[in-house]
């Protein structure tokens, strides 16, 4: 739905204030950066007592196969959303919430390729941390997720 049809769906002045969210206190925005510091935090921690990379780059039980698929598909679906912020806000100069118009298939391919790259990053830590990978896959990646909060960008 483009822009102008939002706006002429909103016809009163109380439509047009739910329309618009309030701007962000200064207590909310450090609750949302000392949450995420935490989520980062927590993420590097888990990362350091299962010992992650090293177990990543040098481990023989890890199925290699497997691991190798999940990181060009994570690669990729990398690539995808730094081009699709990047390129927008930076190259073609347009506002990033319109990537819909630009980059229609960008972010259903890169959560397809996210899917498959969990499921495939799953079958090869399994045989290392068995039980423990799911929760230690969402506990990074959720770090990660994180760290574009604490990092000031185009998504911030």
């Amino acid at each position: 739905m483009s822009s102008e049809v939002r706006q002429r769906k909103v016809s009163s002045p109380a439509q047009q204030q739910q329309a618009t969210p309030a701007p962000k206190t200064l207590a909310q925005k450090f609750w949302n950066l000392l949450e995420s510091a935490i989520s980062v935090a927590v993420a590097f921690f888990v990362a350091a007592k299962v010992d992650f990379v090293d177990v990543s780059l040098r481990d023989p039980r890890i199925e290699r196969f497997y691991w190798n698929i999940g990181t060009i598909l994570f690669a990729v679906s990398c690539v995808i959303a730094f081009s699709t912020v990047i390129w927008l806000k930076y190259v073609k100069r347009t506002d990033v919430d319109d990537w819909e118009k630009h980059l229609p298939y960008s972010v259903p391919v890169a959560t397809v390729l996210g899917c498959f790259c969990t499921l495939f990053y799953l079958i090869s830590y399994w045989t290392v941390y068995g039980f423990w990978t799911p929760l230690i896959l969402a506990c990074l990646f959720w770090g990660l997720l994180n760290v574009f909060v604490i990092v000031p960008g185009p998504w911030s």
